[in-house]
């Protein structure tokens, strides 16, 4: 058995792609990502009217590596599906400061792009972009609905 090595956590360790994630399908996840952004208009750095988000997407896949893309997605959406969700978004928190609540859970950097995508991925999620300036967008999820570090 190949351990598949991911990248480094915060403190320098090894982290590996967890075994829900198909090692012999990161291309197919990618793309999967890709289907979303394009469709979408999200880019690794959140929604994004300026630019093509595939091709920002490549250009961070070549830079980190597409299972890192994988992987941020794949936490995002871990994290996305063990909260509460509401009937409407919560506009107290943005997708820039969620994604950071995700980082903290598991201890490893996940983009604002990564978190969206998850989201939109997730058919109980909803998301819904700040204004159309905006890089974030807002989800509808409970605040007092959300994972906490220990609470897993």
């Amino acid at each position: 058995m190949s351990i598949e090595v991911v990248g480094f956590d915060a403190d320098g360790a090894i982290v590996v792609l967890p075994p829900e994630i198909d090692v012999d399908d990161v291309e197919g996840c990618f793309q999967s990502i890709l289907r979303v952004a394009k469709r979408d208009g999200i880019s690794p750095d959140g929604y994004d009217n300026e630019h093509d988000p595939v091709e920002g997407w490549m250009r961070y896949a070549s830079s980190n590596s597409k299972r890192s893309a994988v992987y941020q997605v794949w936490l995002s959406r871990h994290w996305l599906s063990q909260c509460r969700y509401t009937e409407r978004v919560d506009k107290s928190a943005s997708s820039y400061g969620l994604k950071h609540q995700v980082e903290r859970f598991y201890d490893f950097y996940v983009s604002n792009g990564a978190f969206l995508i998850a989201a939109h991925m997730l058919p109980a999620v909803r998301a819904e972009r700040v204004s159309k300036q905006s890089l974030n967008g807002f989800v509808n999820i409970a605040q007092r609905g959300r994972p906490t570090r220990g609470t897993a």
